[in-house]
């Protein structure tokens, strides 16, 4: 999945071939790479990330890996250093981010 700037998203899996939700793989144009924590827990999986706009950071949605229709106590929002030093922060539990809402500003 491509973040922008250049940056792409991967998936790591484990050595039984499932997606680990508790790492990210960022890679960039150059052959640069980082393993990025995600704080996620065995009960929950990655569903959305999105690069901040300062590029240094990513927001990580988590959601549990059981399917509920509504937010619930594993929902978790976390900022991540996309250079992959650093824990993850939980910025938000019970939420799903859908995105930004960021607009560019209009130059005058």
């Amino acid at each position: 999945m491509t973040l922008g700037q250049g940056l792409v998203l991967h998936a790591l899996t484990d050595s039984r071939g499932r997606d680990r939700a508790d790492r990210l793989l960022v890679t960039d144009g150059s052959g640069g790479r980082a393993e990025v924590a995600t704080g996620a827990g065995t009960d929950q999986r990655v569903d959305r990330v999105i690069l901040t706009p300062d590029g240094a950071h990513l927001l990580i949605t988590l959601r549990p890996t059981t399917l509920w229709p509504q937010p619930g106590a594993l929902d978790a929002v976390v900022v991540a250093r996309r250079d992959g030093s650093g824990k993850p922060i939980v910025i938000y539990r019970g939420v799903v981010l859908t995105s930004l809402g960021i607009a560019p500003a209009s130059g005058t």
